[in-house]
């Protein structure tokens, strides 16, 4: 069963005696999450008397205060450890909490992270910054990261200038270096073997050509060059960069 909270009500309760949502959902969809989310399908605020999400795989998270919501999205990542599989977490230009721990997913494989911002460097900042605060369990595999490069007004090579300024800066606040390095130190990401970067092509305010293959191939090239960890021909772990429009 797959829900998101826009399509439950307070009757779905998981004390409800005909309807153990908490029971039957494999897929969650929350956005901004609160208390109300929390007691709607755990039943309290109070962990010890919540109710599990036995067979919980899928949890996707839009936070908006990203410290604040975080805390609301804990009970059900505590109470779906077992089983969870596959987490998502969109948020904007804000601090993350001082940790973020995902170390007690048992089954945690894959890890995707969105963001409500613009700007490549802003963007990656904010994933490095989570990055950095996050305990990853040995059993995630898979970690996608999302930014957008728009062509607004733009030829298309001008509109790799953002990208060119986050790859060109010192090293003491480059942020792809800063990335490189959270993903490679020893004991943090130990069982990470794929790094997806999907690249969001914005074409606003009317459609544009789509970009040719050398135009994405440039980029490609860059972002293997920026993650070294990533570009090796060992094989051992993987590199894949994609484009949506």
């Amino acid at each position: 069963m797959s829900a998101s909270m826009d399509q439950l009500t307070p009757s779905q309760s998981p004390h409800s005696e005909d309807a153990h949502i908490n029971h039957q959902l494999e897929s969650l969809e929350i956005d901004r999450p609160d208390t109300n989310h929390v007691v709607l399908l755990l039943g309290s605020t109070d962990s010890s008397a919540q109710a599990k999400l036995p067979r919980l795989r899928s949890l996707t998270a839009t936070l908006y205060f990203f410290e604040e919501e975080y805390n609301m999205i804990a009970p059900f990542l505590s109470q779906a450890e077992e089983t969870l599989e596959y987490f998502k977490i969109t948020y904007g230009d804000l601090p993350p909490p001082p940790m973020v721990d995902l170390g007690t997913m048992k089954r945690l494989k894959h890890l995707e992270l969105d963001s409500h911002e613009l700007g490549v460097g802003t963007v990656l900042r904010d994933y490095t910054l989570l990055l950095d605060v996050l305990t990853a369990p040995a059993s995630l595999e898979t970690l996608d990261l999302h930014f957008a490069l728009s062509l607004y007004n733009k030829d298309h090579y001008t509109a790799l200038a953002p990208l060119f300024q986050s790859l060109g800066a010192p090293s003491d606040s480059n942020v792809w270096t800063a990335l490189n390095d959270i993903l490679s130190a020893p004991f943090r990401f130990v069982g990470l073997r794929r790094l997806a970067i999907h690249v969001h092509l914005l074409h606003y305010p009317v459609p544009r050509p789509i970009p040719d293959a050398r135009f994405r191939d440039l980029i490609t090239t860059l972002i293997f060059f920026a993650l070294p960890y990533f570009s090796g021909a060992d094989g051992v772990r993987e590199l894949v960069v994609d484009f949506t429009t």
